[in-house]
């Protein structure tokens, strides 16, 4: 998996494992990709599937979840990206 914070976040809080590709620092994880086709990021590979970006109604459907999908609300998520911004902003 080769993806955003968001996507973690999803994917912890389903209790699905996963292992974290680092295509900036690591060429093995891109050039994994480059094979694929695949020239963005963020993403998320479970076998053949392929989801690009943060999509959780893709990504309850590749990992087969029932029942209701939570989402992180709007406020909270802004709450999140202040804290980054503020922090890049140092």
């Amino acid at each position: 998996m080769f993806t955003c914070g968001r996507t973690k976040e999803f994917l912890s809080s389903q209790g699905i494992e996963y292992v974290d590709g680092d295509v900036e620092h690591d060429p093995v994880s891109r050039e994994e990709l480059l094979h694929r086709g695949i020239k963005a990021v963020p993403v998320t590979i479970w076998g053949d599937e392929v989801v690009i970006g943060f999509n959780p109604k893709e990504l309850a459907r590749v990992f087969k979840l029932n029942g209701e999908i939570s989402q992180v609300d709007q406020p909270t998520m802004l709450a999140k990206y202040d804290t980054v911004l503020v922090a890049a902003r140092r």
